[in-house]
C-alpha cells in the first residue's frame, strides 16, 4: 500500500514538471491536459479546458454528461488544492484522492 503511495506522489510531481514543459506525442495531442500543483496553475488549466470544452475546442465532442462528470472532478481538485495551498502541503489521503480525480479527468 506505501508502495502505491509513493508512486502516486512521485506521478504528481512529473505531472507537474510536464505542465511547464508542455510535451505533446506526436500528433500534437497533450497526454496529460489535466496538471495540478497550486490553485492558481490549476485555475488557469480549469479555465483551459472548459473553453476546449466549447464548439470549436479539443474537447468539443464531449458528451453532456461527462462534461458534467469533469466539471464536478475539477471542482474537487480546486476544492483539494484550496484547502492545501498546493500538492506538497496536502497529506498522503488529498495527495490520493487528488491524484484520483486526476486520472478520472485524464482519461
Amino acid at each position: 500500500m506505501n508502495k502505491y503511495f509513493l508512486s502516486a506522489a512521485v506521478m504528481l510531481c512529473c505531472i507537474s514538471a510536464h505542465a511547464l514543459d508542455g510535451k505533446t506525442d506526436k500528433n500534437g495531442v497533450v497526454e496529460k491536459p489535466v496538471l495540478a500543483d497550486t490553485p492558481d496553475m490549476f485555475a488557469q488549466q480549469t479555465q483551459r479546458i472548459s473553453e476546449d470544452m466549447q464548439a470549436g475546442g479539443r474537447y468539443e465532442f464531449i458528451t453532456p454528461s461527462d462534461r458534467q462528470k469533469v466539471d464536478a472532478l475539477l471542482g474537487q481538485m480546486a476544492t483539494l488544492l484550496q484547502s492545501a495551498g498546493s500538492v506538497d502541503g496536502m497529506n498522503r489521503d488529498m495527495r490520493l484522492a487528488l491524484f484520483n480525480d486526476q486520472e478520472a479527468v485524464n482519461c
